[in-house]
This record gives C-alpha cells, structure tokens and sequence, in this order.
C-alpha cells in the first residue's frame, strides 16, 4: 500500500515504486524499465519531480532485482500505478497485426 515503509536487501526483488529514506550500498538493476546496463545506485537525495526515468536515483522501482546493499523505502505506487504497470499498459494497448 502506498505509504507503508518495505525494507530491501540484496537478493529481493523490490515489490512496489518507492522512496528511499535511508540505504547502505542500494545498487538496483532497473534495465528492464530503463535499457541502462549497469546497476542503479539509490540512496535518498532529492530528485526532481520530472527527473527522466533512470536519473530517478532515490526511486527504486517495482520489479527491480537488488543487486547490493540495503534500505528502507516507504511505497509511493504498486501495481498498473507503478512503473511497471504503467509499462505494461502501454504494452497490453500496442496496436496488434496479423
């Protein structure tokens, strides 16, 4: 739910978009929202609101292995709400051809 704090560590797979409030080390592999080929350090600077995608550096995003580290981050969106779902969408209305 938006608003409750998840705490990651390397291994997981982050469940939701968050905001990080604190991180030890956080690397992310965000490459299948992003197309970046190396992992995504986060930790919990400010970051503009319309920061392109993979500048978002205190946002890890749902579906994203931790690669390293560990953090607390409190859930600011899940599902079609999320990055992810939002990809998703876009997918699932993708014109289809014969």
């Amino acid at each position: 739910m938006p608003g409750d704090v998840i705490a990651v560590e390397a291994g997981d797979v982050v469940p939701a978009d968050a905001r990080v409030l604190d991180g030890y080390g956080l690397r992310t592999d965000e490459s299948g929202l992003t197309g970046e080929s190396v992992p995504a350090g986060k930790g919990s600077g400010a970051v503009p609101a319309h920061a392109p995608l993979a500048a978002r550096s205190s946002l890890p995003h749902a579906g994203s292995p931790v690669l390293a580290g560990e953090g607390r981050a409190v859930v600011a969106a899940t599902g079609a709400a999320s990055e992810l779902g939002q990809l998703g969408s876009l997918a699932a209305r993708r014109p289809r051809y014969p």
